[in-house]
C-alpha cells in the first residue's frame, strides 16, 4: 500500500483522515504543499459533495488547507485497498485526443493551466448503495472512441488502471453503466494496434461502449480469425490486441467489447446493428464486402453450436445480409437491387436450378441456396430448403396474376395515359421475352410433366412471334404442323403474327417445349385468326404491287381448306371481332373471279368475269359457283375457287341449283332465262362460219340450261319470266338456231311431216317432257298444217305426207277438205305424185343406188363426235380391230336414213353410234389397247344420254383398282368417296381406276353415281 495514506485501521469509520496522513503525503509529494490553495487543486479535480455524518463534516472543516485534497471524501469501510492505489495529488499533463479510432493523435506532454473542470466525480451511487468518487482526467471523459495516453505516466500509469478494474471486478461485478463513455480500457499490444502510430510511448485507452465496435482478437488467432478479422476491418469494426487479464475478468465486459469467436461476431454484430435500418445494413454490406467475404462470414457462423443459437443470436444472424439473393436483378430501371440479403422477410429459400429473372413477391425475397455452409446455417436457424421445381411453380402463377393484373389495368386506362406509358410498356417487353428465354431453358421438366404449369403458361405472353409482338403458346400455331400436312404454302399468311419467331424455331427443343405449351396445330385455327388472317393479308396486297394476286389465292385456298377440314367454323362467332366467320366472308373481298372462260365455252358468247379485271377479287354473295359457269356465265361473276365435295349439298347430284355451305350468288330462275336470252342473242350475232365453228359449244351450253330448267318443276314461273325477259325463239334447233314453242314440233326425222317443220333435234330427245311441259306440241294444229300446205301448193304433192293427215286428222273436216281440194287440183292438171317412201317400189330405187357389202361397217355417228378432236378416228380404228380387218365406211345422215329405210339386208352391217357402242366396242373392250378403251368410255360417259346410259349400265366397261386390268358394270362398283368406301380395299375391285383426270373426275363419279 502506498504510504501516503493511512492504513485502514487506523482510519475512522467514515474514512476520516488523520494529520499523519496528510504529512505522509506532504512528504512524498513535495511538489503539493499547503501552500497550494484549495482553489488550484479544485481547478484539476472537482469534489462531489460527501455522504458522511454531521461530526464527519465538522471534522473535514478543520482540516489544514494542504489536506485538501481532491481525493478526500468518505469511501466505504472495505475499500481501503483501492483507495491506497491513488495518487491523489499530482497535476497531471493535458492531452488532446481524437473521437475516432482510426485517427489516433497523440497529446502534448506540455503542463496546461489548472482548471476547476479538470477533475470531476463520474458519478455518486444512491445513497442507499454505495458512494463511489473516482476522479478520472477530463480526457478520458470526452466521449472520444479512442485516446492516446502517456504510457508512463507520473500517475495515470498502468498500475494505476489495474488498481482500477480490479476495484471494478469486485465492486461492480454486475453493472457498468456508472463508467460508461469512459476511457478505461487499455490492450495488450501484443501487436501494434490497428490505425495507431507506431510510437511505444503511448498507450490507447478505448472508450467502454457498445456503439463502437470494437472486438477483441483471442489471445491464440487461428487463420479464420484473421480473415475474419480483415472481413470486419471492411465494416468498419476495429479489432484490437486482447485485454489483460484483470479486465477480461470481469463477466460483462464482453457485452462490451467481444472476443473474436462465433458468439463474439454475433455480439458485436448486435451491438452495432441495433442503430440501423435493415436497408443501412444490406448497403453497407453489399457494397463493402465481396463474394469471398460472405462466404468466409457464412462459414464461420455455420459452425456455431445450435446450442448457442438463442432467441438474440438467432435475430442477429437474420438481420445479416449473407445470403445469395435469387433474383438476378438484370432490369435496367430497378433502382435498387442487392445481391446479398438477409433473412427478414423471406418468401422461399430453395436449392438446385438457377437464379430468378424476376421478384417474384416484392418486398418479399427469395435466398438460392449453392453451398453447404449456407445450407448447414440454415438448417440451424430451423429453416425449410425447398427445391427449385417448388419455387418454379410458383413464379408461373406469379407470372400468370401479373400478366392478368396487366391486361385488367390496359383495360381501365385512358387513351393520353396509356401513350405516356410506351417506355414502360417496352421495359416491360423486354422483360417478359428475357422470362419466356429463361423458362425454356431453365424449367424443361416442368414444362414437359407439370400439367398445371403447362396451362398457366400457355396463356402467358412470354415469347416473340415474327412480327415482334408478345404472345401466347395458344395464340400461335406450330410451323412443323403446316410440314406435316403438306400445306407448307400456307406459312407466309401465318408469318407475319401467328409463327413463334425465327430464334426459337432453330431448335427442335425449343419447339417440343411450346407444343407443351399448347402451341396449336394448322387446323386447330379459329374464326378469330381466319378473320384476322383475312385482314392483314388484303392490307398487306393493297400496299403492294408485285404477288398480289397470288397472295391473295393463295388466301382464298388456305379458306377454302380450312373450312374443308372444319365445316362447322363457317358458323362459329368471333368475340373478338364481334361477327361470324360466314358473316365476314360474305362481306369480304376474297374470292377470286374466273378471268378465263372454262374450256367448251364459246368464244363468241360473253364471259362477264372477263369483261372487268379491276375486280379480280369480290365478295361471296357477287359470285355464283364454278360450277355453274355454263349456265350463267355470262350474266354473272364466276368464282375461280375448286370447291371439295363437302361444301355441297347430298341433293346436288339431282338438283344443281341447290344451296351450298358458302354463301354464293344461287343459281336462280331470273339468272338462267338471262343466260339463255344472252346465248341466243351472241349466236344471232354471230358469223356463219363461227357459228357452224361453235354449233357444238352452243348446243352443249343449251343442253346444260334446259336440264337445269327441267329440274324446277315449274313451268308457268318459266314462262312467266321468258315473258318479262322478252324471249321468245328458246329451243334449239340446229339448223335455224333457235324456235319458240310454236315453230317446233317433237316428231322424229323419219316423220311425214318432219321435212315440212322445225323439229326437235336429235341431241335434245332427251329433254321432250320439259320441252312438252313448256308448250312444244308433237303435232300442229288443223289451221297451222292448212297454211302449211297451202304455202306448198306449188310442190308436187306428198301422198305420205297428205295419207298421214287424213289419218290423224279425222275430225278436222277442213283441212280434210282442203286435203281432198289439192289432190282434185293436182290430177285436174296432171301433176306427177311424190312417192311413198315406204313401198316397195320406193325402196328398190333406193337400193339400186346402193352398195352392199360384207366386209364393211357402214358407220353414222352424230355430231357430239365433233367435240373431240380424233375421236372418230378412235372410233373407226376401234370397230376395225373388233371386227378384224371389216373396212368402216362412215355415212351422212342422209345416207344413213336411206339404208335405214332400205330392206333388211342393207340394215346388217348399218351401224350408228348407240349399235356401234352396244354390239361392237362395249363387248370387245379387252381387245383394245389401253388408250383407246379409256379414249371411248370416257367420250360416251361425257356425252351420255339416257339411251347411253342404259347401254353401259349393261356392260363390263369400267376399269377397277387395283391395277386397271378387270373391268366390271358400274352397278357393282363403289363410290371412293362414300361413307362405306372405308370398309373396302383397292384389292376388292370395287373403286374405279384412275386419276381426276380420267375415272375419279368429279362429274365423271356423278354420272357413275347414276348407273
Amino acid at each position: 500500500m502506498d504510504s501516503r495514506y493511512q492504513s485502514s485501521g487506523n482510519m475512522p469509520q467514515h474514512y476520516d483522515f488523520l494529520p499523519n496522513a496528510t504529512n505522509n503525503n506532504d512528504n512524498s509529494n513535495p511538489s503539493n504543499n499547503l501552500k497550494h490553495t484549495t482553489p488550484s487543486s479544485e481547478h484539476y479535480f472537482h469534489r462531489a459533495p460527501l455522504i458522511s455524518p454531521r461530526f464527519h463534516q465538522q471534522h473535514t472543516q478543520n482540516i489544514p488547507t494542504r489536506l485538501s485534497s481532491p481525493c478526500l471524501g468518505p469511501l466505504h469501510h472495505n475499500r481501503p485497498r483501492f483507495l491506497s492505489a491513488w495518487n491523489l495529488t499530482p497535476r497531471p499533463v493535458m492531452y488532446n485526443s481524437s473521437r475516432n479510432i482510426a485517427t489516433n493523435t497523440p497529446v502534448s506532454t506540455a503542463m496546461s493551466k489548472p482548471n476547476v473542470e479538470d477533475r470531476t466525480q463520474l458519478q455518486s451511487m444512491p445513497a442507499k448503495d454505495f458512494a463511489d468518487l473516482v476522479m478520472l482526467p477530463r480526457e478520458w471523459r470526452r466521449g472520444d472512441d479512442c485516446i492516446q495516453w502517456p504510457r508512463n505516466h507520473d500517475y495515470y500509469n498502468i498500475i494505476w488502471l489495474e488498481n482500477l478494474w480490479k476495484y471494478i471486478n469486485e465492486k461492480l461485478p454486475n453493472d457498468l453503466t456508472i463508467l460508461e463513455n469512459t476511457n478505461i480500457l487499455y490492450s495488450l499490444q501484443l501487436t501494434r494496434p490497428l490505425g495507431a502510430p507506431a510510437s511505444l510511448n503511448t498507450i490507447a485507452l478505448y472508450k467502454l461502449s457498445k456503439n463502437i465496435g470494437l472486438i477483441q482478437l483471442p489471445m491464440s488467432a487461428t487463420k479464420d480469425d484473421v480473415s475474419v478479422q480483415k472481413v470486419l476491418l471492411k465494416l468498419n469494426f476495429h479489432c484490437i490486441d486482447p485485454f489483460p487479464e484483470i479486465i477480461r475478468r470481469h463477466k460483462l465486459i464482453e457485452e462490451y467489447v467481444p472476443s473474436l469467436s462465433y458468439l463474439g461476431l454475433l455480439q458485436i454484430f448486435k451491438c452495432r446493428l441495433r442503430h440501423f435500418t435493415q436497408i443501412k445494413i444490406q448497403q453497407e454490406f453489399n457494397s463493402l464486402l465481396n463474394e469471398h467475404d460472405i462466404k468466409l462470414l457464412r462459414q464461420y457462423l455455420s459452425r456455431i453450436m445450435t446450442q448457442q443459437l438463442d432467441e438474440s443470436n438467432i435475430q442477429c444472424i437474420k438481420q445479416l445480409p449473407i445470403f445469395d439473393n435469387a433474383y438476378i436483378g438484370n432490369d435496367t430501371n430497378q433502382q435498387q437491387h442487392f445481391k446479398y440479403i438477409s433473412l427478414n422477410n423471406i418468401l422461399y429459400i430453395y436449392e438446385s436450378g438457377t437464379k430468378l429473372p424476376i421478384d417474384i413477391q416484392p418486398p418479399k425475397q427469395c435466398i438460392h441456396v449453392t453451398d453447404s455452409d449456407s445450407r448447414i446455417l440454415l438448417d440451424k436457424l430451423g429453416y425449410v430448403i425447398h427445391d427449385f421445381t417448388h419455387v418454379a411453380r410458383y413464379l408461373i402463377k406469379t407470372i400468370e396474376q401479373q400478366q392478368q393484373q396487366q391486361q385488367q389495368q390496359q383495360q381501365q386506362q385512358q387513351q393520353p395515359q396509356q401513350t405516356s406509358k410506351n417506355i414502360n410498356l417496352k421495359a416491360d417487353q423486354q422483360r417478359m421475352i428475357f422470362l419466356g428465354k429463361w423458362l425454356l431453358s431453365n424449367c424443361t421438366n416442368l414444362i414437359l410433366t407439370d400439367v398445371v404449369s403447362q396451362d398457366t403458361l400457355s396463356t402467358c405472353r412470354l415469347f416473340l412471334n415474327r412480327k415482334g409482338e408478345l404472345c401466347s403458346c395458344q395464340q400461335m400455331f406450330d410451323p412443323s404442323s403446316f410440314q406435316n400436312n403438306n400445306k407448307e404454302k400456307y406459312l407466309v399468311l401465318f408469318e407475319s403474327k401467328y409463327l413463334p419467331s425465327v430464334e426459337f424455331c432453330l431448335t427442335n427443343d425449343n419447339l417440343v417445349l411450346l407444343r407443351h405449351l399448347k402451341l396449336r396445330q394448322f387446323y386447330d385455327i379459329k374464326s378469330d385468326e381466319v378473320i384476322d388472317i383475312c385482314e392483314s393479308t388484303i392490307k398487306d396486297t393493297s400496299s403492294t404491287t408485285s404477288n398480289k394476286r397470288s397472295l391473295m389465292l393463295l388466301l382464298a385456298e388456305f379458306i377454302v381448306d380450312i373450312l374443308n377440314q372444319n365445316p362447322k367454323l363457317i358458323d362459329e362467332y368471333s368475340q373478338t371481332k364481334q361477327i361470324a366467320l360466314r358473316q365476314y366472308l360474305n362481306n369480304t373481298p376474297w374470292v377470286p373471279v374466273m378471268t378465263e372462260r372454262p374450256h367448251g365455252y364459246p368464244v363468241t358468247l360473253t364471259w362477264q368475269s372477263a369483261i372487268d379485271l379491276r375486280h379480280s377479287f369480290v365478295t361471296l354473295r357477287e359470285v355464283s359457283d364454278k360450277t355453274h359457269g355454263f349456265l350463267v356465265g355470262a350474266v354473272t361473276l364466276i368464282s375461280a375457287l375448286d370447291l371439295p365435295e363437302i361444301f355441297y349439298p347430298p341433293a346436288r347430284a339431282t338438283s344443281p341449283i341447290s344451296r351450298i355451305t358458302l354463301d354464293m350468288r344461287e343459281l336462280k330462275l331470273d339468272l338462267l332465262i338471262k343466260q339463255l336470252k344472252c346465248i341466243v342473242l351472241c349466236y344471232q350475232k354471230s358469223s356463219p362460219q363461227e357459228q357452224k365453228n361453235e354449233t357444238f359449244d352452243y348446243l352443249n351450253l343449251c343442253k346444260r340450261l334446259y336440264d337445269t330448267l327441267s329440274q324446277l318443276n315449274n313451268p308457268n314461273d318459266i314462262l312467266k319470266e321468258m315473258r318479262l325477259s322478252d324471249l321468245t325463239e328458246w329451243i334449239w334447233n340446229s339448223t335455224h338456231g333457235f324456235s319458240s314453242t310454236n315453230h317446233i314440233y317433237l316428231i322424229d326425222k323419219i316423220h311425214p311431216l318432219a321435212s315440212y317443220v322445225q323439229i326437235l333435234p336429235y341431241e335434245l330427245y332427251n329433254y321432250r317432257k320439259f320441252f312438252e311441259s313448256m308448250g312444244v306440241k308433237y303435232l300442229p294444229d288443223g289451221s297451222k298444217l292448212e297454211d302449211l300446205l297451202r304455202n306448198q301448193q306449188h310442190q308436187p304433192i306428198d301422198e305420205n305426207l297428205f295419207k298421214w293427215i287424213k289419218e290423224t286428222y279425222t275430225k278436222d273436216r277442213r283441212l280434210l277438205q282442203f286435203i281432198h281440194d289439192l289432190e282434185t287440183k293436182s290430177n285436174s292438171k296432171g301433176n306427177p305424185k311424190v312417192k311413198n317412201t315406204n313401198d316397195d317400189q320406193t325402196r328398190i330405187t333406193f337400193s339400186s343406188t346402193l352398195d352392199l357389202a360384207e366386209d364393211k361397217i357402214y358407220l353414222y355417228l352424230t355430231d357430239i363426235f365433233n367435240q373431240q378432236t380424233n375421236i372418230k378416228e378412235t372410233v373407226i380404228q376401234a370397230l376395225t380391230t373388233i371386227s378384224k380387218e371389216k373396212k368402216t365406211q362412215l355415212l351422212t345422215e342422209e345416207d344413213y336414213f336411206i339404208r335405214k329405210m332400205s330392206g333388211s339386208e342393207y340394215q346388217k352391217n348399218l351401224f350408228d353410234h348407240y349399235r356401234a357402242y352396244n354390239d361392237l366396242v362395249l363387248p370387245n373392250l379387252n381387245v383394245l389397247p389401253k388408250n383407246v378403251k379409256d379414249t371411248l368410255v370416257l367420250f360416251a360417259l361425257d356425252h351420255a344420254d339416257n339411251t347411253m346410259l342404259n347401254i353401259l349400265k349393261q356392260h363390263c366397261c369400267i376399269p377397277c383398282t387395283p391395277n386397271g386390268r378387270i373391268l366390271n358394270k358400274p352397278s357393282k362398283l363403289i363410290h371412293p368417296y362414300c361413307r362405306l368406301a372405308s370398309l373396302y380395299s383397292d384389292i376388292d375391285s370395287l373403286f374405279p381406276y384412275g386419276g381426276q383426270d380420267s375415272y375419279l373426275r368429279e362429274d365423271r363419279l356423278n354420272v357413275l353415281k347414276l348407273l
